[in-house]
């Protein structure tokens, strides 16, 4: 967390935080800006109040220049009759660039701003800083109050409403505030979002466009709303430490466990029954530590047998290569009391506990997540051809537009499912890299996962086959030799493994080339 927040506060400039610069205007990124503005701002700042809620130090000076940016997106002062703010008869709202028009949602996130900083300074907040602050809170409260519509970011474009509704929780929440102007705006937000939830059980807002950038808005929308009725700003004040801290209930078991995290999980001895206590006179003489789940040894961390254990957590760090639910239990290995430095020793054994494995990094995704601006097929023209279908579209375009959301499936009966690729102007690689359908850990085994590919160059005769990795979400790399030039591809599924809801489909969501 230390390093993240280093490198966030890297990323700081005078007008706050932007997208990353490198990406602006390349393939796929066409509507990404190269300015800092104050929606990523606020995001920003929202992680260093995370920082901080964790314990770590965020410097003074990044509070500082965080009020001076937000304060450039501020815009001009009217007059208004409203009565909601200290600043009676002036408002002002914030812009998401210095130069166009202020909104509700963009209000709301300079309000955040403002108040996030000036908690994360307390005490040491400068004079001028302070009114600054102050003044804008103020300011952007009183235009907030005389335009505020749960039906619409006033301003704003009419397909972020979540995102608009969740910038009005963290303003009620971190003021502690339960109107804007007149209007109770958790009550009025509340009805709003649980009227509109789908069926199925998600939200989108009802005029979110269609284009690539919309595209999977159902999922950002109902995290915002979630966030929305969960009153989220408000229960991050605290950390939910039982939810990360693991101890196993009341039970007759040798050995006390506990476990904390949920992507590397730390296990470590609390201590030991009283029985246990009782029965080594001398105390516990701890030869070794095994973490186990089922028969399989997880790790096995030594101690010190020559004296008695006095409170060493004998702890360890365990990864796991899949998410979900792992037992875990310790076996201590200590010696039989009065058995001597030479005896033999006993087992001690734990209750199992159950561990929920999640936020897993492989090595292979920090190598995958920086490849895309080296991606040849970017930006290149390409046609395509399939097998077959499962929904009628552009297979080309869903697996050469850098985008991991959009994806080529085939249809249930594709014996051999097969995409065929061929360039306007041919491409010189050496590798090529192929990401499957599946994504997500929440869609592991949905598709069929391809165990083995066949690869067929231009119109060579002599095709490369390749296995696939275990892990279904891992690209499938493809070495074509130094310097080939490639003017068409061929990938054909030639083993796999059947899938579950989608059983019978598979398919790719991107195929790259790179030097």
């Amino acid at each position: 967390m230390q390093k993240l927040m280093e490198r966030l506060l890297s990323w700081q400039d005078d007008a706050g935080w932007g997208y990353p610069i490198a990406l602006a205007g390349t393939p796929g990124y066409e509507w990404m800006h190269d300015k800092a503005d104050l929606s990523c701002t606020q995001y920003a700042v929202t992680a260093l109040r995370a920082c901080q809620i964790a314990g770590l130090e965020v410097p003074k000076d990044a509070w500082l220049r965080s009020i001076a940016a937000a304060d450039t997106y501020l815009g001009p002062i009217e007059k208004t009759l409203s009565t909601g703010a200290k600043a009676r008869g002036e408002a002002a709202g914030y812009r998401y660039l210095v130069d166009s028009e202020a909104t509700c949602s963009m209000t709301a996130a300079g309000i955040c701003v403002m108040k996030l900083a000036r908690t994360g300074l307390g005490n040491r907040m400068p004079s001028q800083p302070d009114q600054t602050s102050r003044r804008g809170i103020d300011l952007g409260l009183a235009w907030l109050a005389s335009r505020y519509d749960v039906n619409g970011d006033v301003g704003g474009e009419k397909g972020w409403h979540m995102y608009f509704l969740y910038g009005i929780e963290r303003v009620g929440s971190l003021l502690e505030i339960d109107r804007i102007g007149a209007t109770p705006w958790y009550e009025e937000g509340a009805e709003w979002i649980v009227k509109r939830q789908h069926a199925d059980g998600y939200w989108r807002a009802p005029e979110a466009g269609g284009d690539s950038a919309h595209s999977r808005q159902s999922e950002s929308d109902t995290c915002f709303a979630l966030l929305f009725l969960k009153r989220a700003t408000r229960a991050a004040k605290t950390i939910a430490v039982d939810e990360l801290m693991r101890m196993q209930k009341s039970s007759d078991a040798d050995v006390r466990l506990r476990a904390s995290g949920r992507g590397p999980v730390t296990v470590w001895l609390e201590g030991f029954a009283e029985r246990v206590l009782a029965a080594h006179a001398d105390g516990v003489r701890v030869v070794a530590v095994e973490y186990k789940s089922g028969d399989e040894v997880l790790a096995r961390v030594p101690a010190d047998p020559g004296a008695p254990w006095s409170g060493e957590p004998l702890a360890t760090s365990l990864v796991f290569d899949r998410p979900g639910v792992r037992e875990v239990r310790a076996v201590v290995h200590a010696r039989i009391p009065g058995a001597g430095e030479a005896g033999t020793t006993h087992e001690l054994v734990s209750q199992t506990i159950k561990l929920r494995v999640d936020g897993l990094l492989r090595p292979w995704m920090l190598a995958a997540a920086g490849e895309r601006a080296s991606n040849l097929v970017l930006g290149q023209e390409a046609t395509s051809r399939v097998s077959s279908e499962l929904v009628a579209g552009n297979p080309g375009a869903a697996c050469t537009d850098g985008w991991q959301w959009t994806r080529w499936i085939s249809a249930k009966d594709d014996p051999q499912p097969t995409l065929s690729l061929e360039f306007k102007k041919g491409i010189r690689a050496s590798e090529l890299v192929i990401h499957p359908a599946c994504t997500r850990y929440a869609e592991l085994g949905r598709f069929d996962r391809a165990r083995r590919i066949q690869v067929r160059l231009n119109y060579d005769k002599k095709a490369i086959e390749v296995d696939a990795p275990a892990d279904e979400l891992e690209p499938i790399r493809v070495p074509l030799g130094k310097g080939a030039v490639v003017n068409r591809l061929e990938v054909k599924v030639v083993a796999r493994d059947r899938g579950g809801a989608d059983a019978g489909c598979l398919g790719w969501t991107e195929v790259a080339l790179y030097k």
